[in-house]
């Protein structure tokens, strides 16, 4: 399967960008990135949290109590606006979560003070997909490639990306694991999940998985505030209240 044609969603956005390209030309948007502070060691963060027993990824509603309670947060575009709330809050590295087509956008999101962006590779070939990658290097921040076929795994191990989110519904997260092992050292590929999928985490974890991508909007799961309750008992007292502090807020 080849390259996707654009939905009329994106092409609308293509659009969108193109606009705001005129209003605020690409040298300005990267003038502002540099009186910006660095972004968070997003990649530093998730591979540190990788060899911990599990590190879930949240797409969380900002404000709720679980943005403040997730090891690292996937920022919708609605939530823009509760951004700065956020980051005043917790110290958790934040992804921007839609499907960014355009070099421009990962400078924009450089401008919001994210921390990594979601890229979708079935809308890319090869080189765009790769020059994409090397944007997220120049302007300090991570790229996530968004894997839903086939075709997608297969080109994203063709790039440089170290980090892959790879969803269960759409891949084979056992045989993913065992390509990975082959060919993807040096990668980190994090198992994107649904609630009902949530008992799979520790078949997952024998795989290799250690990260995971919860859409969690709303209540945070049961099990998952278990586990980390649980995890919270090795912490110090001062860590402990700190932490339970952020998450009932």
């Amino acid at each position: 399967m080849g390259v996707q044609e654009l939905p009329r969603d994106l092409q609308l956005q293509e659009h969108l960008v193109e606009e705001r390209k005129r209003l605020l030309p690409p040298e300005e948007l990267w003038a502002l990135s540099e009186t910006l502070p660095r972004p968070r060691d997003l990649a530093g963060a998730l591979i540190a949290l990788s060899n911990r027993p599990v590190t879930y990824i949240l797409s969380s509603e900002i404000g709720g109590r679980s943005s403040y309670f997730a090891d690292t947060v996937m920022v919708s575009p609605e939530d823009l606006s509760l951004l700065g709330s956020l980051k005043a809050k917790t110290a958790c590295p934040t992804i921007a979560f839609w499907p960014l087509i355009d070099e421009y956008e990962v400078w924009e999101a450089r401008c919001l003070e994210l921390d990594g962006v979601v890229i979708d590779p079935k809308f890319h070939q090869l080189p765009k997909l790769q020059y994409l990658i090397e944007t997220c290097k120049e302007a300090s921040i991570q790229a996530l490639l968004q894997i839903k076929s086939q075709r997608d795994f297969d080109l994203a191990l063709e790039t440089d990306a170290k980090f892959l989110l790879i969803y269960q519904d759409e891949i084979d997260l056992s045989s993913a694991a065992e390509k990975l092992r082959r060919w993807g050292r040096g990668r980190l590929a994090i198992a994107a999940l649904e609630k009902s999928n949530l008992m799979d985490v520790g078949k997952l974890r024998c795989l290799g998985y250690n990260c995971f991508y919860l859409n969690a909007k709303g209540d945070l799961p049961q099990e998952l505030i278990a586990e980390k309750s649980l995890a919270l008992t090795k912490r110090s007292p001062h860590e402990r209240r700190s932490a339970l502090q952020r998450f009932w807020r």
